[in-house]
C-alpha cells in the first residue's frame, strides 16, 4: 500500500516544458522528478515543523530517535552548524539571539548546547544521523576485532 501511495505522487510531479525538451532518459527524468518532489516534501516538513509547538517537536523527536540512531538531547555547535549548513560563529549569535533553542554549558563561557529537536527539520540532519550510524558502526567492527584478537591491533 505505501509503495502504491509513493508511485502516485511520484505520478503526479509534473515536469516543465523545458525540462520535458532536455532530459531525455527514463531514469534522468526519473530522478528529476524524485528531486522536485524531494524539495516539496522539504517545504512541507519545515512548514508543518514551524507550526508545532515544542511539546509536539519533542514528541516527534523521541519517536524519530525510537528508529535511528541514539541522539543525544543536546547537539554541540559544531555538529549544530554541519546541520544547519552555517558556521559555528553564526550557531553561537543565534544561540544568543535566542534564535536557538540553547543553553551555555557555563554561563559566560560562550559554549552552547542546542537541543537536538530544534534542528531535526534541516536538511543536513539526515547526513548528522549517517554520520552518527557510520561512527557506531566502526566502533562495533573495531571492539569485534579487538574481542577476536585478544584486545590487540
Amino acid at each position: 500500500m505505501e509503495e502504491y501511495k509513493m508511485s502516485m505522487l511520484f505520478d503526479d510531479v509534473e515536469l516543465s516544458p523545458f525540462e520535458e525538451e532536455h532530459v531525455k532518459t527514463a531514469d534522468s527524468r526519473a530522478y528529476l522528478k524524485l528531486h522536485k518532489l524531494h524539495e516539496e516534501l522539504e517545504r512541507k516538513k519545515e512548514s508543518i515543523f514551524n507550526g508545532m509547538s515544542e511539546e509536539e517537536r519533542e514528541m516527534v523527536y523521541a519517536a524519530i530517535q525510537q528508529k535511528q540512531v541514539k541522539v543525544p538531547e543536546y547537539i554541540k555547535v559544531a555538529d549544530a552548524a554541519r546541520i544547519i549548513g552555517v558556521s559555528p560563529q553564526m550557531i553561537r549569535k543565534y544561540c544568543a539571539e535566542g534564535k536557538l533553542n540553547a543553553q551555555q554549558s557555563m554561563p559566560g563561557s560562550g559554549r552552547w548546547k542546542i537541543k537536538a529537536s530544534e534542528l531535526m527539520h534541516y536538511p543536513g540532519w539526515n547526513d548528522y544521523i549517517e554520520r552518527k550510524k557510520s561512527t557506531r558502526e566502526k566502533t562495533k567492527e573495531l571492539a569485534e576485532f579487538m574481542n577476536e584478537n585478544n584486545g590487540s591491533l
